[in-house]
């Protein structure tokens, strides 16, 4: 029983294989479909990703590319452009083309020519640009942890996530309709609640809101130390809210 192989025309690199129980039928819907295949019995001579159909339609095993052609993965600090291939047999194609401008990331380069083997290789761009703003990205990030751990207000921990601001913001509207209002106000952080008063809310609002405050003040100084150079790893960038954070002397 023979096996159905379908290729593509222009690069004659196999597309897909089939051996069906019943070939005529088979062969049928193939020439209704309308693209190149053949069959044969003959045993493939590499795996089917390095095979071909040559120009006798046979198959066989698809040349390297030249070595110049063939470019490994690189990464690069600055932009760059799809590199030309002097090399590249007749009908060849590169996928961006030559001269392509790259610029930040990653670029997957693909490398075609009828019956040779396919090439791809990456060429990725990570500038000191980059750099920068992937630490800035960090420290937005920390700042946002630094948030959910809270802020001191007599011995508990107020919660400021954007909820619970949020429930206090609530809460001091409800104040200026109702006189004599109170609760108790529950601090999830450190598992413990409190009878508060109206001006008790204030206070712990104010702490929230001061608590919060200095971590985006920390955050923008921080940012313009990335941006000069001054702070260029993840550990400065702790420390840098860790001092922005500690009490005073």
């Amino acid at each position: 029983m023979p096996t159905f192989y379908q290729y593509d025309p222009e690069f004659r690199n196999i597309t897909s294989s089939a051996a069906p129980s019943d070939a005529d039928a088979y062969r049928l819907i193939l020439q209704q479909v309308g693209g190149p295949f053949i069959e044969t019995d003959d045993p493939l001579p590499n795996h089917l990703d390095l095979c071909g159909v040559g120009s006798d339609y046979r198959i066989v095993e698809m040349a390297d590319l030249p070595e110049s052609c063939r470019l490994p993965h690189q990464t690069l600090d600055t932009a760059t452009t799809v590199p030309e291939m002097p090399d590249l047999p007749e009908g060849g194609v590169v996928t961006p083309a030559p001269g392509t401008p790259i610029g930040s990331g990653t670029t997957y380069i693909d490398v075609r020519a009828p019956m040779h083997k396919r090439w791809q290789f990456s060429i990725t761009v990570y500038t000191a640009e980059d750099a920068k703003n992937e630490l800035i990205a960090y420290a937005a990030n920390k700042r946002w942890e630094l948030m959910q751990l809270g802020a001191d207000w007599r011995g508990h921990k107020v919660s400021t996530d954007d909820t619970s601001q949020a429930r206090m913001t609530s809460a001091i509207v409800a104040t200026t309709i109702i006189p004599d209002w109170s609760t108790i106000w529950q601090f999830p952080i450190d598992g413990t609640s409190a009878p508060i008063t109206k001006a008790e809310l204030i206070e712990i609002a104010m702490a929230a809101q001061a608590y919060v405050n200095a971590l985006f003040v920390a955050f923008e100084g921080i940012r313009v130390k990335i941006q000069a150079g001054e702070i260029a790893a993840n550990d400065q960038v702790d420390a840098a809210f860790a001092a922005a954070l500690a009490p005073s002397a």
